[in-house]
């Protein structure tokens, strides 16, 4: 009888490893929905945090610059908005200092405060220019005696 029960453990031994041996070279290459519910439900998070990275990083992809909200690079002084050209201008060209950014901004509002930029550090100082009206532009100090001309948005 001993000998029966050994053989038979034996055999549903075997039989079980057998069994598992095959399903484990199967569960790779299962597909979703037949007999595997747990890896089915894996494999679907995977894929909807891959498409959600994939998401984040086009969206990120589109955001180049810091101030990508603003139109364009401004300050606002004596409640009139400038926008930042590419011309300079030289020391000799600079008339007198008129105020400074008091607020940097990087988000966009309804209401801009006055002596405020979305580029600009606090404490740059603004400049006027020789032989133009500050309504229609004045200058910032980019280094030692470049300046760049702001012209007044219309």
């Amino acid at each position: 009888m001993k000998v029966k029960l050994i053989v038979l453990l034996i055999l549903l031994l075997c039989a079980c490893s057998n069994q598992q041996n095959n399903s484990s070279q199967e569960a790779p290459a299962a597909k979703r929905g037949e007999g595997w519910p747990l890896m089915n439900s894996l494999q679907a998070k995977q894929e909807d945090k891959t498409a959600q990275e994939e998401d984040s990083n086009q969206a990120n992809d589109s955001i180049t610059e810091k101030y990508a909200s603003f139109a364009f690079q401004s300050v606002k002084w004596n409640n009139t908005i400038y926008r930042l050209t590419e011309e300079t201008i030289s020391e000799a060209e600079v008339e007198e200092e008129i105020g400074e950014v008091v607020t940097q901004s990087s988000t966009e509002t309804e209401e801009t405060p006055d002596n405020s930029s979305n580029f600009l550090a606090e404490g740059t100082k603004l400049w006027a220019i020789k032989g133009i009206d500050t309504s229609e532009a004045i200058a910032y100090e980019r280094e030692n005696g470049v300046y760049r001309k702001l012209i007044a948005d219309e």
